[in-house]
């Protein structure tokens, strides 16, 4: 009986966790002429500034990028043949490296100019705390005999697709036979227009089945122009600007990335009740939403909206750098974010405040702004891998699994390849291999389920030294491979749609309830409608999808333990 009590109290102790949910919390004139048709809804004063300080928001979407990369490939443990992978860039930019001058040019389209860089020790650009705040661990004994050298996030970030411009964006028919992608982003986007629905309430549950991410917000908010989606084939015309063509390469991967960790992941598909104004209760035809269409509009509104980020590194703008006889870069802007600040950064980010962070691994052309998961770490000799430079790696760096036998003394250091560019307060160098873990984009589909293993992980290693002072403290370092980290950012603040900041200012406590059963609020509708003519879904209404996703329907024993396992990765 004992027993029996027992297992009952935690089973439903168990229960009751199952139920908490963490919700994520142009013109004024069309704002005005929307929101006056709510009843009872009076606008602010402030509403015009709202607008002016959103619009100058919203023109610096901060974006960091690398710029132009070399075309070293990391050691990547996931070999898989360039035509199977879901990359950004043709197969003939990346062997020819014109991908690098391209990823450069939409950075400049984009708006975003990251700061020219330093050399080590570390420039003022490099300091770790620009990204994490106070650092707790500065010390390899101190990481050690804490455990750190390896940790990993509580959750894992989500993939997805990083929605190519010239496809549509997330205004793509990824599910429709009827579509299928051309290499013109013209085409695309006629094909796209074309097949956009002509009524609200004619669709057949098979017909919305296979619309897009876009086109299903827009069914859901009630928006009779698809004004989202259409902002998404403008998106493609934009790019097409200037060159009158718009690269492969060109989609969202800066919204995907901050999202993929910033947003939960969606568990399951789910049926929501649109907008249908004509109706009295507003109640319209039931709208289902996949994993993957939920993300979709998640990266969406953390790729147009405005976000607050911190960022270290520089980025290069050289395509081919040029190295002294050791490898090491010569170019003030393209010797990237120091192998000191990198460990302290990686260390104190992930395995103490088991936060992500968004990096930019210079030379590998599937790194292009990825959220960090996990590292692990181990030592080797700096003065053996000096002495066997030209060796293969396993005998240059053999595994030491003690920071201190690993450490050697300047004095001692007969054999260092940097000397000339060592910090004069380093007293020693320790010489570190680390395993780094980072999720990867992957095809989007109509997955019903989705979980932590539905996540694409790519796992890379970087050599490097470390500079100790006297008092054991990290001051710098060098890489001892091209191949390294370069550009890292990460959001301070969370996305959010201008119609979510007039909510905001307005008091709305309005709430979603029984999704499945009713419509949105009135007054988000109203909202949403205008943000969506500059791009932005309306976070509210992307934070309930996500929230009504991770919930399971009739709650059954099996649904419970499954929620509740998954919630422990996500």
């Amino acid at each position: 009986m004992f027993f029996r009590i027992i297992g009952l109290g935690l089973f439903l102790g168990l229960f009751c966790l199952n139920f908490i949910q963490i919700a994520a919390a142009e013109s004024h004139s069309q704002m005005s002429a929307i929101l006056s048709s709510v009843p009872g809804h009076k606008i602010q004063s402030s509403l015009p500034r709202v607008a002016r300080k959103f619009r100058q928001n919203y023109d610096f979407k901060f974006d960091p990028k690398t710029g132009e990369i070399l075309k070293m490939i990391l050691k990547s443990e996931d070999e898989i043949p360039l035509d199977e992978m879901n990359l950004p860039f043709s197969i003939e930019s990346i062997q020819s490296g014109d991908f690098v001058l391209q990823k450069a040019q939409y950075d400049e389209q984009l708006g975003f100019v990251a700061p020219r860089g330093g050399r080590a020790p570390w420039s003022q650009i490099d300091d770790a705390e620009n990204l994490v705040g106070a650092l707790k661990y500065r010390k390899l004994s101190q990481m050690e005999s804490r455990g750190l050298t390896a940790g990993r996030l509580k959750r894992v970030p989500w993939s997805s697709s990083y929605w190519p411009t010239y496809a549509g964006g997330i205004g793509q028919r990824y599910a429709d036979p009827e579509f299928r992608i051309s290499k013109s982003w013209k085409k695309n986007i006629e094909r796209l227009e074309g097949l956009l629905p002509g009524s609200l309430t004619e669709l057949t549950p098979e017909q919305i089945d296979v619309l897009s991410p876009a086109e299903k917000y827009d069914l859901l908010v009630g928006d009779p122009h698809f004004t989202l989606t259409r902002s998404e084939f403008a998106a493609a015309a934009k790019a097409a600007s200037n060159s009158g063509k718009v690269e492969s390469w060109e989609g969202k991967c800066h919204g995907w990335a901050p999202a993929a960790f910033s947003e939960y992941r969606p568990h399951h598909s789910i049926d929501v009740r649109a907008f249908d104004s004509s109706q009295p209760d507003h109640l319209g035809v039931s709208v289902k939403f996949y994993p993957d269409d939920i993300k979709a509009l998640a990266t969406l509104l953390w790729a147009n909206s405005p976000s607050r980020s911190r960022f270290v590194g520089s980025r290069c703008n050289v395509k081919k750098p040029r190295t002294d006889k050791n490898g090491r870069i010569l170019e003030e802007g393209c010797f990237d974010t120091n192998p000191g600040t990198w460990h302290l950064l990686t260390v104190n980010q992930i395995g103490v405040n088991r936060k992500s962070f968004v990096l930019d691994a210079t030379y590998d052309y599937q790194v292009w702004n990825q959220p960090a998961f996990s590292y692990e770490y181990d030592y080797f000799d700096p003065q053996d891998a000096a002495q066997n430079w030209d060796s293969e790696d396993d005998q240059k760096f053999k595994k030491i699994d003690s920071w201190k036998a690993a450490r050697v003394g300047l004095a001692d250091f007969s054999a260092d390849r940097f000397k000339p560019h060592r910090s004069p307060d380093a007293a020693s160098v320790v010489g570190v291999h680390m395993k780094f873990t980072y999720v990867s984009e992957k095809n989007v589909s109509h997955a019903e389920v989705e979980s932590a293993g539905s996540s694409a992980l790519t796992s890379v290693h970087y050599y490097y030294d470390l500079e100790l002072n006297t008092a054991g403290e990290i001051i710098g370092g060098e890489w001892y491979q091209l191949e390294h980290p370069d550009f890292i950012w990460a959001p301070v603040t969370q996305a959010f749609a201008v119609g979510d900041e007039v909510l905001n200012l307005n008091g709305d406590l309005n709430r979603w309830k029984k999704r499945e059963m009713n419509a949105i609020p009135s007054m988000w509708r109203a909202v949403a409608l205008e943000s969506s003519a500059i791009g932005q879904p309306l976070g509210r209404i992307v934070s309930e999808l996500i929230q009504k996703s991770r919930k399971y329907p009739g709650y059954t024993v099996l649904h419970f333990l499954f929620g509740w396992l998954e919630s422990k990765n996500d």
